[in-house]
This record gives C-alpha cells, sequence and structure tokens, in this order.
C-alpha cells in the first residue's frame, strides 16, 4: 500500500496533487528514518523535481503550517 505522499504523487486512489504530494512526503521523511525515511526523500525529491515555483513555494508553506489532527 503506498504512503500518502506516493498516492498523491502518482495518482493511486486519489487525484495526482504534486503540492499534497510534496507536503506528505516532507512530514515522513522528517518523522522517519533508515528505508522508509530514504524512500520519502527520494518521493520528495522526485515530486520537486515536477513541481513550479509556485507549487514548491505553496507546498513549502503547507508544511510549515502543517499540525497533527489528535485522533478522537
Amino acid at each position: 500500500m503506498p504512503t500518502r505522499g506516493h498516492a498523491y504523487a502518482y495518482g493511486e486512489g486519489v487525484a495526482q496533487d504534486e503540492v499534497t504530494a510534496y507536503m506528505w512526503l516532507t512530514l515522513a521523511a522528517a518523522q522517519s528514518s533508515g528505508e522508509v525515511g530514504a524512500a520519502a526523500v527520494q518521493g520528495r525529491d522526485d515530486v520537486a523535481g515536477r513541481m513550479t515555483a509556485d507549487q514548491f513555494a505553496l507546498a513549502e508553506r503547507r508544511v510549515r503550517d502543517w499540525t497533527p489532527t489528535p485522533e478522537p
């Protein structure tokens, strides 16, 4: 099963969205290590290479503004 970031990057089960993919992959990279962390970094970098400057700025803003939602 793909991660949220990979799902958005490649449109697997959701509409493809580079900005959202970059956000989720950046958050995953910051919270992961080893192979999982490396895969998140690689995915993030791949997505970043397909983004415009405006998309990149929006994605970075979303990463900064993101806060986790507590589980009920």
